[in-house]
């Protein structure tokens, strides 16, 4: 359910398909080492905090 909420942010934020938005969470994983569904909770929380006038974490190359 996490990844599932990553990739709706991703979809929203970004104008990616959900395949496009899954892809970008996979690449950030292995580039990083770390777990898919890690990757996707850390992008969840940061959708949270970016609501809330905070920093937002990025899994784009958008800048």
């Amino acid at each position: 359910m996490v990844i599932e909420q990553a990739k709706g942010v991703l979809v929203e934020r970004h104008d990616l398909d959900p395949d496009a938005a899954f892809d970008q969470l996979r690449k950030h994983a292995r580039s990083t080492s770390a777990r898919l569904h890690d990757i996707a909770a850390g992008s969840s929380r940061a959708s949270c905090r970016g609501s809330r006038g905070r920093p937002q974490a990025s899994l784009t190359n958008e800048r």
